[in-house]
């Protein structure tokens, strides 16, 4: 028997160059990305927050810094336009994400590597600084133990006096979870709905 038509894939498994508006820094970029990466066709609110955030928590740019669960890389390469002279590593567990993440820097920094890897495990370096957007659902789950595993690897990954960037939704506790991990535990910016928390070493 027939199937029917087939349906419209929409290219599903190809990167494509798409242009994203950027209020937040009033420019227009592009970036390769595909469906099936977190925000594909967005830049995350909550990542544009953090963003404008880098250079009030690091008034110098740290020497190394680590993108923890980097998707398509806008985070990433905002570190790369910002810090030119900083090592950055990123990864994420989303093969298609890394792919696209690799693409996207291989245009602005020849000192970055993009990793295959679930939440670093697999990496050994240390950081002056990490970043994270985490995510706070696997599947279809929302999982709270997922903070919880990016907020010990960050901490896994810091120099001694290294500090961690995250950001979240208004409405999880990152602060409670933070606490037992880091020496301290301050909000350095809140609105529409995210806040952006620095965790030192």
């Amino acid at each position: 028997p027939s199937l029917g038509a087939r349906l419209d894939d929409q290219n599903y498994s190809v990167l494509r160059e798409i242009e994203l508006s950027e209020k937040t820094f009033d420019e227009t970029r592009r970036v390769w990305t595909k469906p099936g990466v977190y925000g594909w066709q967005k830049i995350d609110a909550g990542s544009a927050l953090l963003a404008q955030c880098l250079t009030q928590v690091w008034p110098q740019a740290p020497a190394s810094v680590l993108d923890l669960g980097c998707g398509y890389g806008y985070l990433s390469l905002r570190i790369a336009q910002q810090w030119t002279d900083a090592t950055l590593t990123a990864t994420d567990n989303n093969v298609a994400a890394v792919h696209a993440c690799k693409k996207n820097l291989a245009t602005f920094s020849d000192r970055a590597e993009v990793v295959l890897d679930d939440c670093a495990v697999a990496i050994e370096k240390k950081f002056d600084a990490v970043i994270c957007n985490p995510p706070f659902h696997q599947g279809f789950s929302v999982e709270g133990d997922l903070t919880t595993r990016f907020l010990q690897s960050a901490r896994a990954h810091l120099h001694k006096n290294g500090r961690a960037l995250f950001v979240v939704n208004q409405f999880i506790p990152l602060e409670r979870k933070a606490q037992p991990l880091f020496s301290r535990v301050s909000e350095v910016s809140r609105t529409e709905g995210f806040k952006v928390l620095v965790l030192e070493a």
